[in-house]
């Protein structure tokens, strides 16, 4: 009964602070050793309201609470380890508090819980590794622990805000040089490309992100354009959020660097116009990746004959007066293609 007083008081914002600063916390961490189930799922979700409020990580760590928390992922019950997750994943957004979450094991206990049938449970876990995930010397840990296979699972879970944490959570992963291929192995690549017909920012962003990349990597172009990437990627380039811009045309410029092949598969998925529009664009990075891309489609007879036609010449003699270098040089090689063989 006074676990579960507890727990429905530190609900209240008010008397959440006074219990830390009366020095309540002390003897709420003790309590997450009892016994008693019920007990220590009272407890624990009291420490989970806690740590609602981020003023209150250092001292709930102090306090000693990190190992008992990690232990309490291990619990026979779904609910404790439900409010175990959720602790931490609010303390896992701290750096510091990151890595003492992996120095006591907490992170290979969360890759564990990701197979738990509990999809609330799985969620919060996904959400904590995408914290930890975003930390370089967590990144090749993570896909050592097995984590990849079930965020990899999550992409195509019925519950959006799952599979949009699982998308960042692989996107912070795909950042890490040594990563492309057991991703690639996991099945990322297959899974990533539907997500880009979502109408959902957050997942759009998280998908192309993580696909650009990938899509430098041995066969990943390939295989990406193979899983049906092009078709929603002439679409993304020319979304109003610029990140998805930017991570979209950052893909195309990738998939048409190379391979003839794709290069044509490219430009017959519609992708040639809204390069060719974002030749416009007022964001560095979108307008590079936008002149590079048609850089990368100018060479074939046909593709050339639409730049023409798609008023995309003038745009690219303009471009050779960028105060950006790399612009410059991007718009001068597509008009040499496009004039070559004239």
């Amino acid at each position: 009964q006074a676990a579960a007083t507890v727990r429905n008081l530190t609900a209240d914002d008010a008397i959440k602070a006074r219990l830390v600063q009366e020095g309540g916390l002390g003897p709420l961490v003790q309590l997450l050793d009892v016994p008693e189930p019920l007990t220590r799922e009272h407890v624990v979700a009291a420490m989970a309201n806690l740590t609602m409020d981020s003023g209150n990580d250092d001292a709930i760590v102090q306090a000693g609470a990190l190992q008992a928390l990690v232990g309490l992922l291990r619990d026979p019950s779904v609910r404790t380890q439900e409010h175990a997750a959720i602790c931490l994943r609010n303390l896992s957004t701290s750096a510091d508090i990151k890595v003492k979450i992996v120095q006591k094991g907490g992170l290979t206990a969360l890759v564990h819980l990701l197979h738990s049938p509990d999809i609330v449970v799985r969620e919060h876990c996904t959400v904590a590794l995408r914290n930890l995930s975003s930390a370089d010397e967590n990144k090749a840990l993570i896909v050592r622990e097995g984590g990849l296979p079930p965020l990899v699972e999550l992409l195509g879970c019925d519950e959006p805000r799952v599979a949009v944490e699982a998308a960042v959570a692989l996107q912070n992963l795909s950042m890490l040089s040594g990563n492309e291929a057991p991703l690639a192995q996991a099945g990322a690549l297959a899974a990533l490309v539907p997500l880009l017909s979502s109408e959902d920012p957050a997942i759009q962003d998280a998908a192309s992100g993580a696909l650009a990349n990938l899509s430098s990597f041995a066969d990943h172009d390939a295989r990406i354009a193979q899983a049906g990437a092009l078709a929603p990627l002439a679409r993304l380039a020319l979304s109003p959020h610029v990140v998805v811009s930017e991570h979209a045309t950052a893909l195309l410029r990738n998939l048409t660097a190379y391979s003839a092949e794709l290069k044509m598969r490219a430009f017959e998925a519609g992708c040639l116009r809204p390069a060719v529009q974002l030749l416009r664009s007022r964001e560095r990075v979108v307008l590079q990746n936008a002149v590079a891309t048609v850089r990368n489609l100018s060479f074939h007879p046909e593709v050339k004959v639409r730049l023409v036609e798609d008023g995309a010449v003038p745009q690219l003699i303009g471009l050779l007066n960028s105060a950006d270098a790399e612009v410059q040089e991007h718009a001068a090689a597509a008009l040499r293609n496009i004039m070559a063989e004239a």
